[in-house]
């Protein structure tokens, strides 16, 4: 039997998590559910339900931008009557060129979704990787692995929470960046729609901007690889992109393939 790993991504909002049977088999997360959770789900019978397919010697992989959410899956961890194995993530478990940056000044999930892009590359070649959630994060690196840095600024929902919260009268928009259905018009004809419209061609502005002040950088062969965005809204973009899930889960599971191999 492989060794089982749990692999847990825990952001601002949610938990993402997967249990591989065999981590050490080539990864395919199209195969392996991914679990999403908020922090009051820990212990709760979804996520007893989802833990109970693992084998008893699974060891755990975490990696957090969330202390508090993590305090809270350690203190479950800790409780159970078998001993469960762990590794929370920095950057000292990733093999990638750090020398760029201040690198204990960047959330640890930046550098798993870089790693989780490269890994998934055939051929090396400078990457832009965008990663599209409730903070919006765009970062580069090189073909040799060496991570450049990036920008950091407000997802859609924090952007809709903030028109609601510092205006009289502008209302909070909910717009679903993973299922657009259809882009909204650049020209609303009501609030809600200008607002939403703002958003979404808004976000697409702003990505395009910093990916071409990036690819100055990196050389016109920077590829593009964007988590958590509608096809729609990627298809707007000039530039060759590939939409991949899960970056940050998929660089735990390379960081724990390196550990077990």
């Amino acid at each position: 039997m492989g060794q089982s790993v749990v692999a847990v991504d825990i952001g601002n909002s949610f938990i993402k998590a997967a249990v591989l049977t065999d981590v050490l088999t080539p990864l395919d997360l199209h195969d392996t559910p991914v679990v999403t959770f908020k922090s009051e789900d820990i212990g709760n019978a979804q996520w007893l339900d989802f833990l109970g397919s693992c084998p008893v010697e699974t060891q755990w992989f975490l990696a957090s931008v969330n202390q508090s959410c993590l305090d809270c899956v350690v203190q479950w961890l800790d409780s159970q009557t078998t001993p469960i194995k762990r590794t929370i993530l920095n950057h000292q478990h990733l093999p990638l060129d750090f020398s760029a940056v201040d690198v204990d000044q960047v959330g640890v999930d930046r550098l798993l979704s870089a790693l989780g892009a490269m890994g998934a590359r055939e051929n090396p070649f400078p990457v832009v990787v965008v990663d599209i959630g409730t903070a919006v994060t765009i970062d580069a690196v090189t073909a040799e692995g060496a991570f450049l840095g990036g920008v950091i600024m407000p997802g859609i929902y924090l952007s809709s929470i903030a028109l609601a919260n510092y205006t009289d009268r502008l209302p909070e928009v909910e717009v679903n960046i993973s299922d657009l259905q259809g882009l909204p018009q650049a020209i609303g004809t009501c609030t809600q729609d200008a607002i939403k419209g703002g958003l979404v061609w808004g976000l697409i502005g702003a990505i395009e901007a910093v990916v071409k002040q990036q690819q100055k950088i990196l050389g016109p062969g920077a590829h593009l690889i964007v988590d958590g965005a509608d096809s729609d809204l990627v298809s707007n973009l000039p530039f060759d992109v590939s939409t991949m899930d899960h970056l940050c889960l998929r660089g735990i599971i390379h960081v724990a393939q390196n550990v077990l191999d």
